[in-house]
Parts: structure tokens; sequence; C-alpha cells
């Protein structure tokens, strides 16, 4: 099976449209991050459904509607899926290389003994709460 068999090759250009709204989407602040993503699912329906009916004119029927919805959310699911790879390509790598940088040995003594005094104030107020 072709890519050919799922995506019709001129709705392909939608996908850059898509990633620029997204982007354009992002950097507007009153809307919320978690919605961009049925935003764009939101426009490449409407496009996809606007394509389809203008290329099959009165022959427009359910097979054909189901088939514009696929193909619409095969598109935005590619594009979302597309950003995401790019940012885990570029901001997650950064963040798991800073990750693999071990703190200086007096800051892990730090920690372990703050560790320890959690510890010790815990067993401190369960023998107090006994008495």
């Amino acid at each position: 099976m072709y890519w050919k068999d799922f995506i019709q090759p001129e709705l392909l250009a939608l996908m850059p449209f898509l990633y620029g709204v997204g982007v354009l989407i992002r950097n507007t602040p009153k809307i919320k991050k978690w919605l961009i993503p049925y935003i764009l699912w939101g426009i490449s329906i409407i496009v996809t459904l606007t394509f389809f009916i203008l290329q099959t004119g009165k022959n427009f029927n359910g097979i054909t509607f189901v088939t514009a919805l696929g193909q619409a959310t095969l598109l935005a699911l590619a594009t979302v899926g597309g950003n995401e790879c790019i940012k885990q390509a570029t901001v997650g790598r950064k963040k798991d290389n800073k990750k693999d940088i071990m703190p200086p040995i007096s800051d892990r003594d730090n920690e372990i003994k703050k560790q320890d005094n959690n510890k010790t104030d815990k067993k401190n107020t369960d023998d107090d709460k006994r008495q």
C-alpha cells in the first residue's frame, strides 16, 4: 500500500498550512495549547470536505463524506505528530542532556542529609503519637 491510497496528493499541501496555523495559534496568548490539535483537526475537516465537494460535485455522498473525514483526520494527526517529533528532537533532547549531568558531590551529600533528616523527623513524630 502506498500513502496515495490514504491521502490524496492534492491534500498534502494542507500539512504545511496546518503547521503554520498551529504555530500562529501557539503564539496567541488567549488560546490554550491543548486546544491546538482540535482546532487544526476542525480546519482540516472543513478544507478537506470543501475539496471533496468541489471535486465530486453532485456525486458527493456518504462514502465520500466518510472518506473526507478520514483523510482530514490523517492530515491533522500527521501534522501534530510531525510537530511533536520536531519538539522531541530539539527541546526534549536538550532536556535529556541536562539530566545526564550529575550534580556536584556536595549537592548530592546535602540531598542525602535532607532525606535522612526527613526520615528521622517522621520517626520522632510517630514515637510522640504512641506516647
